[in-house]
């Protein structure tokens, strides 16, 4: 199944999301292409069952920023979408 959901967010609101999914304090504001990566990356987490409850997901992106990893391994941004691109 395929979803299209639309996240209405405010310039304030996309500035703080960049904050947390790249664990920086600027001003810059999250790209769409980083927010279907932060949403996917919750979804995954989710079918996967790597957390007890949903609260954990955000916590661990918010002390460490976001993160990659192919086969248990954290790669760079980069690699990542140049992956799931391949797929």
């Amino acid at each position: 199944m395929n979803t299209n959901i639309q996240i209405p967010l405010t310039d304030d609101e996309r500035s703080h999301l960049h904050n947390i999914y790249h664990n920086t304090k600027s001003k810059t504001l999250i790209s769409r292409k980083e927010v279907t990566a932060l949403v996917l990356g919750f979804i995954d987490v989710l079918k996967d069952g790597d957390t007890d409850t949903i609260q954990t997901i955000p916590k661990n992106i918010i002390k460490e920023g976001y993160k990659y990893f192919v086969n248990d391994d954290e790669v760079s941004a980069e690699q990542w979408f140049n992956i799931e691109e391949k797929d």
